[in-house]
């Protein structure tokens, strides 16, 4: 059991949306990073954003998202990413960010991996 969140900031930095989710069977921290990644993707098209920088914690999943290293490993995740990605964004720069400056999201998972939240996308 694990948990993963998501965070959209606008190009001044003001939170846009957010979510936390809580799943009953997470393999890894990947995993869950890659759920988090997919949500966050699934809002931006939603609100009709077509640029954005994807932070994101390890460069594992960089590497996932920008090459094929990954293609066996959640094939069905990181494909809907990539398709996600060149099906709807004009510009999407994927960059690994240091924990530190990702408290927030953190703080969103964590609320994730509580039991007596199941889901929270605002």
């Amino acid at each position: 059991m694990g948990g993963w969140g998501f965070l959209l900031r606008d190009d001044q930095g003001r939170v846009v949306s957010s979510g936390a989710v809580r799943e009953d069977f997470l393999l890894d921290a990947f995993q869950a990073e890659l759920l988090g990644c997919l949500a966050g993707l699934q809002v931006v098209v939603k609100l009709g954003i077509t640029r954005i920088t994807l932070e994101v914690d390890g460069t594992l999943v960089k590497e996932a998202i920008e090459t094929k290293a990954y293609r066996l490993a959640f094939v069905g995740v990181i494909t809907e990413i990539k398709q996600i990605i060149s099906a709807n964004l004009s510009s999407c720069i994927v960059s690994v960010c240091k924990h530190d400056s990702n408290r927030l999201t953190h703080a969103l998972a964590a609320f994730g991996c509580n039991p007596a939240s199941y889901c929270l996308i605002v």
